[in-house]
């Protein structure tokens, strides 16, 4: 089942400064390649072809491998929200922990 892509302004600014370290550092054409394989797999997750698994234990985020890359989203009823777009090598648990401060802060 197809829902929508929402792509949070935080997660373009990840995609926008991963893009530019790969540009920067290994060249356009690894950062081209880069890009490919992170749209590839949201695409995949928009089409319903992944599914995703949490983030961390008992965490209502959830993620989804691109390589070296971890993309997080919430998966809502009409909708996956698109949160964050991490290097693989960052504290997982550390995200998250922001990410529910975050939530909790925006709803107290």
């Amino acid at each position: 089942m197809k829902r929508r892509l929402d792509v949070t302004p935080q997660a373009r600014r990840d995609m926008a400064a991963i893009l530019d370290w790969y540009r920067e550092n290994l060249g356009a054409r690894a950062a081209l390649k880069v890009a490919h394989t992170i749209r590839s797999r949201l695409k995949a997750l928009e089409a319903g072809r992944v599914r995703g698994a949490e983030l961390v234990a008992e965490s209502r985020y959830m993620r989804i491998v691109a390589k070296s890359h971890i993309v997080i989203f919430l998966s809502e009823a009409d909708a996956i929200k698109i949160v964050r777009i991490v290097h693989g090598a960052q504290d997982l648990e550390a995200i998250a922990t922001d990410l529910e401060a975050d939530q909790q802060g925006r709803t107290s």
